[in-house]
Order: C-alpha cells, then structure tokens, then sequence
C-alpha cells in the first residue's frame, strides 16, 4: 500500500509535473476567462520548467552528489580498466582518466560522452584515441 501511494505521489514533486500542472491549470483558467490568474499559472509553468531545464540548475543540484565521490590519488592500484563517465566536469574527469592511464593505473581507459571532446582531449594530452 506504501509503495503504491509513494510511486504515485513523487510525480507531484517533480519539476515537469508540476510544470505540467500549472500550464494545464492555466488552460482551464483560459477557458474560465480568468486572466490575471490564466498569465500567473502560465508563467509559473514556464519559469519552473525554464529554470529545472538549464544546465546551470542541473550543476547545483548534482554537485553535492558528485563532490562526495572525489578522486583519491592516494590508492594507485593497478585495475583491469579506467572507466570515465561523461557529465558535470567532464573534462577534469577525462583529464584525471588519462593522468591515471599514463601512470600505468590500468592497461584499458573507457570513455563514454561527446566524441570531439574525448578526440581533442585525448590527442591534447598525447594519447592515441582509436
């Protein structure tokens, strides 16, 4: 019973949810003839689903996600490979990768993201991409 009303109700916390609601909710207050709430609702709607939908937003939120998983440099074991995740910071982590690489942490560097930025860095630091 929990776990139905949870999965339910954490659509109405979601930015597009809401966003979604108050453009609805401005339709209807359209069709009402409400105008100063019709323009309320609607701006609201489209300042919530502008502002969740920028990538300045996006790095506020994740960076106290991503900053407790910090490189330790002090743990230099040897792996089977180096796996570096594209996202906020891409290129530290890519850099980080090919540092990492260069000292022989692993024989295999796997990176996922925007090819160009993988070729330019990688040629950048003087690795062979292929």
């Amino acid at each position: 019973m929990f776990f139905t009303i949870s999965k339910i109700l954490v659509w109405f916390i979601y930015p597009l949810s809401i966003s979604f609601f108050l453009l609805i909710t401005a339709l209807v207050l359209s069709y009402l003839r409400k105008r100063r709430l019709f323009y309320a609702f609607l701006f609201s709607g489209i300042i919530i689903l502008y502002v969740f939908s920028i990538r300045p937003t996006a790095d506020i939120l994740l960076s106290p996600l991503e900053h407790k998983y910090l490189i330790d440099d002090k743990d230099t074991s040897i792996a089977d490979a180096i796996v570096v995740l594209s996202g906020s910071g891409g290129e530290k982590r890519i850099i980080k990768g090919v540092n990492l690489f260069n000292k022989k942490a692993a024989p295999l560097i796997i990176m996922s993201g925007v090819e160009e930025v993988v070729n330019c860095l990688t040629r950048a630091l003087g690795m062979d991409y292929g």
